[in-house]
């Protein structure tokens, strides 16, 4: 994040999206508290409490809380999923494994705002799934 302790909030321009002032600020605030995971090689698994399967322009994802990470996720598409194990594999190559029931998770919700924006998308254009 750009340093702006000594920067009237009026005067401070996001160099992403030209927004100027206190809005600015917010907009690049909210961009870096998402981050992007590990690479696979460095977590090929990955578990997921408080899980949810969604479905937008025919893909099925992933999102809930990893535990471990301490973090909401939505994974990439899912290539393959065994209803039975809870266990599915994205395009990134991660295994995903779906622990206890689904529910609703803050975190993960919102990395799925910021993933829907990201993707200029909006709630309505995503259907949950119930398996």
């Amino acid at each position: 994040m750009t340093k702006t302790d000594d920067m009237d909030p009026d005067e401070f321009v996001n160099p992403v999206t030209g927004t100027k002032g206190l809005g600015a600020i917010m907009e690049e605030a909210i961009a870096n508290s998402i981050w992007t995971v590990g690479s696979v090689e460095d977590e090929p698994e990955c578990e997921l409490i408080r899980w949810q399967i969604f479905e937008v322009n025919g893909n099925r994802h992933f999102m809930g809380y990893n535990y471990a990470g301490m973090e909401g996720r939505v994974s990439s598409k899912i290539i393959t999923f065994d209803e039975k194990a809870m266990r599915g594999i994205t395009r990134s190559g991660r295994v995903y494994q779906l622990v206890d029931e689904p529910g609703f998770n803050h975190d993960a919700d919102y990395v799925l705002s910021n993933w829907l924006r990201l993707n200029q998308l909006t709630r309505d254009d995503i259907e949950y799934v119930t398996i």
